[in-house]
């Protein structure tokens, strides 16, 4: 995958989420008072959780291509992947944290219409995170078999 694709594959992404949420703005009062919180939770929480589990569906198959045919452009020693890696997690887990605080503070104030899809949002970024250092130790270790061989 080019560098190119891969900017615009995120792109499209982002314009995709921003349509989402636009039409959860616009829609969301109105199913909130036909169906009430709680079915309202279940109808905007489907929806993300099939959203969720594509978006981790495809960041592994992506990472078990790199790990099975190796990255196009490796990194030479000294460097290894898990240290990116790991600022990646905890980028993921600082994101994906506050929106497990924000998603149970309204919860607390008594707004339960974002409480599915708040929850599936929040881990869904902290398993991203987990998966990159999955993917990066995979990589690192390759990368080391690799040098190994050519030794």
């Amino acid at each position: 995958m080019s560098s190119d694709s891969s900017w615009h594959s995120v792109g499209l992404y982002l314009v995709w989420m921003a349509l989402v949420l636009g039409l959860v703005m616009w829609g969301g009062p109105w199913l909130i008072a036909a169906v009430g919180p709680v079915l309202s939770n279940v109808v905007l929480g489907i929806p993300v959780l099939v959203l969720a589990v594509l978006q981790l569906r495809g960041q592994r198959r992506e990472y078990r291509r790199l790990e099975t045919q190796g990255d196009p452009q490796p990194l030479r020693p000294p460097f290894e992947y898990e240290p990116s890696a790991q600022g990646t997690r905890s980028f993921s887990w600082v994101i994906g944290g506050g929106f497990l605080l924000l998603t149970l503070t309204l919860a607390g104030a008594g707004n339960y219409s974002l409480l599915a899809p708040g929850l599936i949002v929040s881990l869904m970024l902290m398993a991203l995170g987990q998966e990159d250092v999955r993917h990066a130790r995979a990589m690192d270790a390759r990368l080391r078999e690799d040098t190994a061989k050519e030794a």
